[in-house]
């Protein structure tokens, strides 16, 4: 018989602030949706969700294990992975970071189930570069690497280069690409019909729609450019080329695409954005005013303009500009160029990585769907 594959889901990261809270929440529904998909996929023992909110799985399957982990104080991502590994003696693991893959599928878990089943020193990750799920085998090669504390986008490169596991791609998906780090994110989410029936609850929530409600709005005005030819949509922030293909392959409106400082998250060096320097020099009215004369509606993965020049935006910042909540901005810069984005007279969609990558494909798919059902105004 087949080794079992140890699953372990991370959720329930602290925000500070309400806006934080809004999507860190969502985390919690998501993992449980995934735990259901894995139980009827089958072939995953144990499976295991390491949380900071163990109250909030108090309804959760009896078989499955959770792990309270401490505070974000005295947090260690690497060191807590690592001590469930050893302490439950798994080889073979799916590691799922929180807000990971909203959309997979059974039967995808069960293709990834299955591609750990046949790793013999190796490792698969939906992005080797800033990975948000990883399978790996042997476990016993995190005791290799030099285990990173707070984020786990780099763990895959680390246990290539340093544990020498060999790196097993992925074919590109959806549900592989697409993580929950941001309102944008959420937003995008709530308007897939593919989302399980946890994560559409917590969407559904009377206040929860509220918040997003702007937000979802402004996509929803961005979302039949998709589906015309005779459009075009603007991509800039962290595209990859692995997607850029996929965009042109699933989108009908043409494509414009200024692509810079992938894998900032995880690089030692400075950020410098060729339209950061732009929007310095140009003011946030006339950053937005020459992008409305390239295209019909812009995507803006602001993260890379944020950290552009080592400033360092609050994450209330950050989730109020994608969310146009703009009298509740502190940061004078971030303020003008949201209140510049929200009034530009097109559709401006801001958010982090997702935004142009996996989520904004997500869309894409959306309006698809819609658009076949005749419902894509």
């Amino acid at each position: 018989m087949a080794e079992d594959v140890g699953l372990i889901l991370f959720a329930g990261k602290h925000g500070a602030t309400a806006l934080e809270r809004l999507v860190y929440d969502s985390h919690i529904a998501i993992a449980k949706d995934l735990v259901a998909k894995a139980r009827t996929a089958g072939g995953f023992a144990p499976i295991i969700v390491a949380t900071s909110q163990p109250e909030s799985f108090g309804d959760i399957a009896p078989e499955i294990l959770i792990e309270p982990t401490a505070r974000p104080s005295r947090f260690h991502f690497g060191k807590t992975l690592a001590n469930i590994v050893a302490r439950h003696g798994i080889s073979r693991v799916l590691y799922i970071g929180g807000g990971s893959s909203p959309l997979l599928s059974v039967a995808e878990l069960a293709t990834l189930r299955d591609a750990v089943i046949r790793l013999d020193h190796g490792l698969i990750a939906n992005n080797f570069f800033s990975a948000d799920f990883i399978g790996f085998h042997p476990a016993s090669a995190l005791t290799a690497v030099d285990l990173p504390q707070k984020r786990d986008n780099g763990l895959a490169r680390q246990l290539v280069q340093e544990a020498s596991l060999l790196h097993k791609p992925l074919e590109p998906t959806i549900a592989a690409m697409f993580d929950i780090d941001t309102p944008t994110d959420l937003a995008m989410l709530a308007l897939h019909p593919l989302c399980g029936p946890h994560t559409r609850a917590y969407l559904e929530d009377n206040e929860v729609a509220r918040q997003l409600s702007r937000l979802v709005g402004r996509l929803r005005e961005a979302m039949p450019t998709f589906v015309r030819p005779h459009e075009e949509v603007i991509l800039a922030g962290r595209v990859s080329a692995q997607l850029w293909p996929l965009l042109r392959r699933d989108m009908a409106c043409r494509i414009r695409v200024f692509s810079e400082e992938r894998g900032m998250s995880t690089s030692t060096r400075p950020v410098r954005s060729l339209l950061g320097f732009y929007l310095e020099e140009a003011g946030p009215k006339a950053f937005f005013e020459a992008f409305s004369q390239m295209g019909d509606a812009l995507f803006l993965d602001t993260r890379v303009l944020f950290a552009h020049g080592e400033r360092k935006i609050s994450g209330h910042d950050r989730f109020a500009a994608d969310m146009g909540l703009i009298s509740e901005i502190r940061d004078e810069p971030t303020r003008a160029l949201a209140g510049a984005a929200w009034d530009a007279g097109f559709p401006v969609v801001m958010g982090g990585n997702a935004a142009v990558s996996g989520g904004l494909w997500a869309l894409v798919d959306a309006a698809w769907r819609l658009h076949d059902d005749g419902a894509l105004l």
